[in-house]
């Protein structure tokens, strides 16, 4: 299955727009209807895109572009809702009878999507497996922290943290990561916390050779039988050589978007109010909610709406290989 890929950088982005919203699996920060950086990806759920407005930019204007060029028309990724991009938006519009505004609401990304919402069903069967959901058929939910912290004391404070709140977190470090030392995958498993990899160096697996995509497997990848694909990026090649080795691919159902560097207020709201049962959230080690305040602050807000987060290994040593369903 063809999952599609996610990008996560600020420092693209930033000097393109003052006013940064994260919408759809991020954060809203601005206003839906003011011209704005936007972030999705083709990983994105319909129910979690933002419409577009001529004017933004941002990943999830490439995604559109994207979208339009497998549909015939000469778009370039440039990351612009500009007068051309908005021209072939009304003109796609026009031939799937959809009013052509040019604006690019849920009816367009459902056409542009080739009818396919792409939502992750929930789990009916202990022994179904979804790339997006991984290995929790429970509806508490996983917090995953992607990439590498910035300093260990960081890392050690969250670790901490979140083994006195009772929370397993998922900690998917790449291979350097693992190696540095700002990260150490024993602590982590020490207080409880599950520790899966994120491959060697951060690559798009897709766009490598099988020989390549083998030797991106790291040791916590190994060592867990789970990985996470950067980029969200894999297909069924991926997967196949992935399963080759004994290493299924663990994505997600809920990007928080963090990357854009929303605050961690925004952060907490945005997990409080929207997860679902049985997500599987989206975060990064080295970005605003990775320090213990902001974990409590979405417990609560979790608890309000009965929700809580993973406690597969509290108050003992989370194990290196992970079961096929994880006792959350």
């Amino acid at each position: 299955m063809f999952i599609g890929r996610r990008v996560r950088r600020a420092s693209a982005l930033a000097a393109v727009s003052s006013a940064v919203a994260v919408c759809g699996p991020g954060i809203a920060l601005a206003p839906s209807a003011a011209a704005a950086t936007r972030y999705c990806a083709e990983v994105t759920p319909l129910s979690q895109r933002p419409t577009l407005y001529q004017g933004d930019d941002g990943w999830c204007v490439k995604e559109l572009q994207s979208r339009l060029a497998r549909n015939g028309y000469a778009s370039n990724k440039t990351g612009y809702f500009g007068p051309v991009t908005a021209g072939y938006v009304k003109n796609f519009q026009t031939k799937k009878g959809i009013s052509a505004t040019g604006v690019v609401n849920s009816a367009t990304w459902l056409k542009l999507m080739g009818g396919d919402a792409q939502e992750t069903p929930a789990y009916t069967s202990s022994t179904q497996y979804f790339e997006n959901r991984g290995p929790n058929h429970t509806n508490r939910i996983v917090l995953s922290f992607d990439d590498c912290p910035k300093s260990y004391t960081a890392f050690k404070s969250m670790v901490d943290g979140a083994a006195a709140q009772k929370v397993t977190l998922v900690l998917a470090a790449t291979g350097d990561c693992q190696k540095g030392s700002t990260f150490s995958s024993s602590y982590a498993r020490s207080k409880g916390q599950i520790v899966i990899g994120h491959s060697m160096t951060h690559p798009n697996l897709r766009t490598l050779s099988d020989a390549e995509v083998l030797a991106q497997i790291d040791p916590a990848s190994a060592g867990a039988g789970y990985m996470r694909p950067p980029f969200g990026s894999w297909d069924g090649r991926v997967t196949s050589l992935m399963g080759s080795k004994g290493v299924r691919l663990w994505a997600w159902t809920r990007d928080t978007g963090d990357w854009a560097g929303a605050s961690q207020s925004s952060i907490v709201n945005y997990v409080s109010t929207t997860s679902q049962p049985g997500d599987t959230i989206l975060a990064h080690m080295g970005w605003n909610a990775f320090n213990p305040t902001a974990l409590s602050q979405m417990k609560a807000g979790l608890g309000k709406r009965g929700l809580s987060f993973c406690q597969a290994y509290v108050g003992n040593t989370a194990p290196v290989a992970l079961p096929s369903n994880l006792p959350c």
